[in-house]
């Protein structure tokens, strides 16, 4: 096939140093498409190398190509074959980490697994590690340059430059114009590329941002001795079939940079972070262009918060983006869960989650055993409430099961209507009915269930064609607006639910010794305000008085640990943001044990029952930053505790199932307003 449809992209950003040229970039794949089969199997490899065996050496007596170790790529790996192994069905999937990604290696485990795959089949093969460019003195490149992936075993001193050990992207190409010549589909995903000038910048933290650039080598002699070895083992098509197609995503095309830094104890690389929590959002029908859009949002997002002076790496596909990711993959998702000390069952995941009333799950022993058509369950469970986080489970133990370990991963195999956390709506009994349109659109909202007894809302058709919104347990309006603009009355029930969910949050987390309260005066009995009146229990305050209009709430806890306090205001109009907090500093703005903090002298606005809800935490939760955005998407949050509070300020369920661990807590405190007259 020559090298039609494929090409390496590069902008080299080149110093001399004796007579070694340092250009850095990436490979790209472009290919045509094919079709694919209508169960594809999926075999994946996922290669990360940080140690590398000859990283950070030099050549005696004279100038040689160096390159430091990375630290990211154990992390990239792990988060990365989470992302897919918990959403997708694998085949195969093969990880090499350090020493076993070496040459062979990676080249012997791409051939195995085009070897096992059928035409319609997937191999999914995703790189982080350095990655570098050759420059060809040799004339056998139209750029002068070969674009390389880096192996373990790469760069030895004791070889000459020309057999470095890269593995160079015409050699790539071989291997996939094998497997696609059989109609195996193949999509690479690499994390690796490199920058000459990247972290000199002065707005750089060298020692928490690297990037992962090997430096370039001058081969002075013909490549071609490689590009046979490599032909020679990658397994040539044994009967006309359909071509598969290939897609490519990088993390840095065109030079750009592509980094990992140290983040919460830990390295990671900005494109997979940014990938694995697309992932996570990813419907099963999506193509590439809709997760490269997803990568792009979450990096934007991401390093326009950070504060480093980044810029948006220029993240890139090529191939038959349009294609469905995948294939047809199926979206099962396993959940953990756990017999408590009282012989009782929880499942790890909650209606934030997604988990509803009813449903019902099958147990096994482990993730492999529940993907499996052999193997029996263990035990078998129904949904008998939600939480936030958690759900209760009424197990039913297997009678052949002879032990059952206390905690097993499940497996749904039955949805529950889950209507206990649906918003009740009833429509008007008697008097001026609504239209059709506003009727089809109740039914068609999924978190809505039409009801005759008992609603949360009322809604009522005014004689002057406005359609009111109305609380059942007060009569209180709510809103009203046309009766023809179905748009808003799913905007106005959409906001009523996510305020729900979020309201639902409250005792949620671990049990905290915490101080938290509404005071007429700051935590150390100072800059007193006018004294809080009471009604009915309740704090109650009055708009324009100025006797009853200002408070403070104050809050002091006794640990385990330098906590993270964060005030959020449903207000009485359902509105929901984030309103005060110590800040995101993870060293400056903790509060230790022992230590008070204040929010106020506050004053108040509007008409109506408020909360103050705080959520405190063993870390700063960013996201909460943005719970009145109302374009925010929550998959670029990582923190499972920040995701379940994003997601419910939106009204999603995440596919992300993981529990919040660490230490946090929900707290309240409601009071009243009234409002001007």
């Amino acid at each position: 096939m020559g090298l039609v449809g494929m090409r390496s992209r590069f902008r080299a950003l080149a110093k001399k140093v004796g007579q070694v040229i340092a250009v850095f970039a990436c490979a790209l794949y472009l290919q045509a498409p094919a079709a694919a089969s209508s169960e594809p199997r999926i075999h994946a490899m996922f290669v990360g190398i940080a140690d590398y065996k000859h990283g950070e050496k030099r050549e005696e007596g004279g100038p040689r190509p160096v390159f430091e170790d990375l630290a990211g790529a154990p992390a990239d790996i792990a988060a990365i074959t989470s992302a897919f192994e918990s959403r997708i069905t694998l085949a195969q999937s093969k990880v090499l980490l350090d020493e076993r990604a070496s040459r062979e290696g990676i080249i012997s485990t791409f051939n195995t697994l085009a070897t096992d795959a059928e035409p319609g089949d997937f191999i999914l093969f995703y790189y982080s590690g350095h990655g570098a460019q050759v420059y060809d003195l040799s004339g056998q490149q139209l750029s002068g340059y070969s674009s390389t992936i880096v192996p373990w075993d790469a760069r030895d001193p004791g070889l000459s430059m020309s057999a470095a050990g890269d593995i160079l992207d015409n050699e790539l190409r071989i291997l996939i114009d094998s497997a696609r010549a059989r109609g195996i589909n193949v999509v690479t995903i690499f994390d690796s590329c490199n920058s000459g000038t990247a972290t000199r910048d002065p707005t750089f933290d060298s020692t928490m941002i690297r990037n992962r650039g090997a430096p370039a080598l001058r081969v002075e002699s013909p490549i071609e001795p490689n590009v046979k070895t490599v032909t020679a083992m990658a397994r040539s098509a044994s009967a006309p079939v359909a071509q598969g197609y290939s897609v490519h995503l990088a993390a840095a095309p065109d030079g750009a940079e592509a980094l990992e830094r140290y983040v919460d104890g830990r390295w990671r690389g900005d494109f997979t972070e940014a990938l694995t929590n697309a992932l996570d959002e990813l419907s099963a029908n999506a193509t590439y262009r809709d997760l490269l859009d997803a990568v792009r949002f979450n990096l934007r997002k991401w390093l326009r918060s950070d504060g480093s002076g980044r810029v948006m790496l220029d993240i890139r596909g090529e191939g038959d983006l349009d294609q469905q990711f995948l294939g047809a993959w199926d979206s099962v998702r396993l959940l953990d869960g756990s017999r408590d000390e009282d012989g009782s069952w929880s499942l790890q995941a909650g209606a934030l989650a997604g988990v509803t009333v009813g449903s019902r799950f099958a147990g096994y022993a482990s993730g492999g055993d529940a993907r499996s058509d052999n193997k029996q369950p263990l035990a078998e469970a129904v949904v008998s409430a939600t939480y936030p986080s958690y759900s209760d489970l009424q197990v039913d133990i297997a009678s052949s099961a002879s032990a059952v370990p206390s905690k097993l991963v499940w497996r749904e195999t039955a949805r529950g209507a889950g209507q206990t956390d649906l918003l009740k709506v009833a429509l008007p009994a008697t008097g001026a009915q609504l239209p059709e349109p506003a009727i089809s659109t109740l039914r068609g909202l999924q978190f809505v269930e039409l009801v005759e007894k008992d609603p949360d809302l009322l809604l009522r058709r005014q004689a002057d064609g406005l359609l009111e919104v109305a609380r059942w347990e007060d009569d209180t309006t709510i809103t009203a607006f046309d009766v023809s603009d179905t748009g808003q009355l799913k905007d106005v029930l959409a906001q009523i639910s996510r305020y729900r969910e979020v309201l639902g949050l409250i005792g949620a987390g671990n049990k905290i010794d915490i101080d938290f309260r509404i005071s007429s005066t700051d935590c150390y009995g100072g800059n007193p305000v006018p004294e809080i009146q009471y009604e009915d229990g309740e704090p109650k305050f009055i708009v324009g008085d100025p006797e009853r209009s200002q408070f403070y709430f104050t809050l002091s806890h006794q640990g385990p640990g330098s906590l993270y306090p964060h005030l959020i205001n449903l207000t009485a109009n359902y509105g929901i943001a984030l309103v005060g907090t110590t800040g995101q500093n993870a060293e400056e703005d903790k509060l230790p044990p022992g230590t008070c903090w204040n929010y106020g002298p506050a004053s108040i606005s509007g008409d109506g029952r408020e909360h103050m809800l705080l959520v405190i935490a063993d870390r700063p939760l960013p996201g909460l930053y943005n719970l009145n955005a109302t374009d925010l998407i929550a998959r670029n949050i990582t923190d499972p505790l920040d995701r379940m509070l994003q997601n419910a300020a939106r009204g999603t369920r995440s596919a992300d199932a993981s529990a919040p661990g660490g230490i946090w807590s929900v707290r309240a405190i409601s009071y009243v307003i009234e409002g001007e007259n």
